[in-house]
């Protein structure tokens, strides 16, 4: 049994509560259980085993990343502090004559309709961050769940002083869901895994093996 109350926060990336949900650590569980039983069917003749395994895991994260200015999503990067050209000036493929946008602010006329749905898609700063609140200014947060099963039951028999036999059957069946950094508009995971991942494994075995004699098994 795990659970978030035994947890201590990240102080890098978890110095401030999560403006939704109230928590400085996102929900953080985890749950494993199981068990197992076997015995015979016919006495020294036939045996059987079967066990059990669940994981319930919600496993929560955050990281500190960067992500545009409400500024610069209108063009404005004045506050980046660098140099901003305008790539219709100069002489193409090289950087002679090449002019910058004026205050570092790029003209609404001049914005990619395309990079702005895009932009859309990418949250707003929710941290002061740092050089002018560009960089390290964003706080993405989340909990990744794991839901498993696992089970086995096996048999085994003696069909003769000679002749054994088994038989298996195990299934594993588990899903991941782990959020990303920016939601709707994808990025980093917060975990282990940006996306849902639905795994089912069967198995099936079955053996047999003779004595031929006290010296050789078939």
């Amino acid at each position: 049994y795990q659970d978030d109350a035994f947890q201590s926060r990240n102080p890098f990336t978890q110095f401030q509560a999560d403006p939704v949900t109230g928590k400085f650590i996102p929900d953080t569980t985890k749950h494993q259980y199981g068990g197992s039983i076997g015995g015979p069917i016919r006495t020294n003749r036939f045996f059987f085993f079967t066990d059990y395994q669940a994981q319930r895991d919600t496993q929560g994260g955050s990281r500190l990343l960067t992500v545009p200015t409400e500024a610069a999503r209108r063009g404005d990067l004045s506050a980046y502090e660098t140099a901003i050209f305008d790539p219709q000036t100069g002489t193409p493929g090289t950087v002679d004559g090449r002019q910058q946008f004026a205050g570092g602010q790029i003209p609404a006329a001049r914005l990619s309709p395309q990079a702005q749905a895009i932009l859309d898609l990418i949250p707003l700063p929710n941290a002061p961050g740092r050089e002018n609140g560009t960089r390290d200014n964003y706080i993405g947060s989340g909990s990744e769940t794991f839901r498993g099963h696992a089970f086995n039951v096996r048999i085994d028999g003696r069909l003769s002083d000679a002749l054994n036999t088994f038989g298996r059957y195990s299934l594993g069946d588990y899903i991941r869901d782990g959020p990303t950094a920016f939601g709707t508009g994808g990025g980093q995971e917060i975990g282990s895994l940006g996306g849902v991942s639905d795994v089912r494994n069967h198995s099936v075995a079955y053996g047999i093996d003779y004595a031929v004699s006290p010296t050789l098994l078939a």
